[in-house]
């Protein structure tokens, strides 16, 4: 059973949110409060060395076995919004059933692929590595040709979603910028060297488009029939837009699953290790995905025995904090700001008079640590902005929230927007109807600040110095690696 909670409201756009570990819905009334939340887990399968995949059918059980249970709420909806992950692909044939498990976001098996497109088609700002689509295309070629043969497009998850609602295999610019030029032009010749065919790849709208009506489905109930449906975009993106941070010089973090960090800017600009994507409206992103975050945390939690409210009680003064072990979070390598899928991680630095909380801290302490490494390098280039926006499950902790601001060494705004995913298509949806006249209107309107995380002045020194310190183990793991 999906997890649900309401409250009374008049809601007339349903916000989708395909995640990787769960897929969540919300009914948002006119003024951006939701009167109807819902969720669902996703599990994630690993039938092999470097392989991560999840079932789309079981998606769209799940998604349509939810809208059941809430279907009291959806009687006159005016709009749905997809969001969901990105990197991650699907085959689907010509009545879009899928062809087989979908390759997920952190999975690195198209190693050799990456390497031999790299060579020819790597670029600034967006490297080719085993997380890159093109990789993926060419592996998906190589390796499963009959499928590729049968198959009538190649779509992303939230991309799935909109084609089996609406019967179109569309997808927006924001969550395919890896296949397109600083242009927004399709890299031809780098997908043909896939092996992939053209044809496969969605046509591209603007995420607040509408492309289309919900088709007849046995599964669906009727009030869902013929309700717009508007493109949306990828679950980063959202929930940036869902915090406020689509204006330039404003900078976001997002704690899920896996960290995301990134700061907006009004030009084009290249930083080493980072990802340089089109934002919207003129707008430039620079920052990036990195392979850690909830999931990380929830590893230690479970190898520490200890329990979900284990992290706040997480605290204590600048001695504890002084003391406590360095943590490296590269379970399954690292994306933003390394790179390198054979980077491993752990506990630095330990001795006897550390104990399981103090083990904790340093897990937090290690993804926020990896996150200043990633916007350090961004704000080198841009207007330093003043505050960071954070969102995501995990920032619903004031210790994650206080952690994060002390490793960043700046002030952690946490919105009143309590799922930014949710909000952000919310937010493409009012502006695709028209009741906002863009993004940046409707953040202001609907995520106003919450909560102020201030830096601690006291352990101020103390974290400088932990942080080199972290640098330093992340020097000596790189190096490590590169022997192996």
């Amino acid at each position: 059973m999906a997890s649900i909670t309401h409250q009374t409201s008049n809601g007339s756009i349903l916000a989708i949110d395909l995640g990787a570990s769960s897929i969540r819905m919300a009914v948002f009334a006119h003024t951006g409060e939701p009167c109807i939340c819902a969720a669902r887990p996703l599990l994630t399968a690993s039938p092999g060395s470097r392989l991560r995949e999840q079932d789309p059918r079981h998606w769209w059980r799940c998604f349509t076995e939810m809208l059941i249970e809430i279907a009291p709420f959806i009687q006159s909806l005016d709009a749905i919004a997809v969001t969901g992950g990105t990197r991650s692909q699907v085959l689907v044939d010509a009545s879009f059933d899928p062809l087989g498990p979908a390759i997920m976001w952190d999975d690195s098996r198209a190693f050799e692929e990456a390497a031999h497109l790299a060579s020819e088609f790597d670029y600034q700002g967006n490297p080719i590595n085993v997380f890159h689509p093109l990789a993926r295309f060419k592996w998906l070629v190589d390796h499963h040709p009959q499928e590729v043969a049968a198959a009538a497009a190649i779509l992303q998850p939230k991309d799935f979603l909109v084609c089996r609602l609406t019967g179109r295999c569309v997808s927006d610019h924001q969550s395919n910028w890896m296949i397109l030029d600083q242009s927004g032009l399709l890299l031809t010749k780098a997908v043909q060297a896939t092996g992939l065919p053209l044809e496969m790849l969605p046509e591209r709208v603007e995420a607040h488009d509408v492309v289309g009506c919900v088709i007849a489905h046995d599964n669906l109930p009727e009030a869902m029939i013929g309700v717009p449906v508007v493109c949306g975009s990828m679950d980063a993106w959202c929930s940036a837009v869902g915090l406020g941070a689509s204006r330039r010089d404003t900078a976001y973090s997002l704690s899920g699953t896996s960290e995301v960090l990134g700061i907006v800017v009004e030009q084009y600009r290249h930083v080493d290790g980072l990802l340089s994507l089109p934002w919207g409206s003129g707008l430039w992103h620079i920052g990036g995905p990195s392979q850690c975050g909830g999931k990380t945390l929830a590893w230690a939690k479970g190898v520490l025995g200890l329990g979900d409210d284990s992290l706040d009680t997480l605290g204590g003064g600048v001695n504890t904090v002084e003391h406590a072990p360095i943590f490296l979070p590269y379970l399954d390598g690292e994306r933003t700001p390394l790179w390198n899928p054979k980077l491993t991680g752990g506990w630095y630095q330990l001795d006897a008079s550390h104990d399981r909380l103090s083990l904790l801290y340093a897990v937090v302490e290690g993804v926020a640590f990896n996150a200043r490494s990633i916007f350090d390098a961004a704000r080198g280039t841009a207007s330093v902005p003043s505050e960071i926006v954070i969102g995501g499950g995990l920032s619903r902790s004031d210790a994650w929230c206080q952690i994060r601001a002390d490793a960043l060494d700046i002030p952690v705004i946490r919105t009143s927007a309590d799922e930014p995913g949710l909000t952000g298509a919310f937010m493409l949806a009012s502006v695709g109807l028209g009741w906002h006249g863009n993004l940046t209107e409707a953040g202001l309107d609907i995520a106003p600040e919450a909560n102020r995380f201030v830096p601690n002045e006291a352990s101020r020194h103390v974290m400088y110095d932990r942080y080199c310190r972290f640098g330093s183990c992340v020097e000596m793991a790189v190096a490590a690696c590169a022997t192996e």
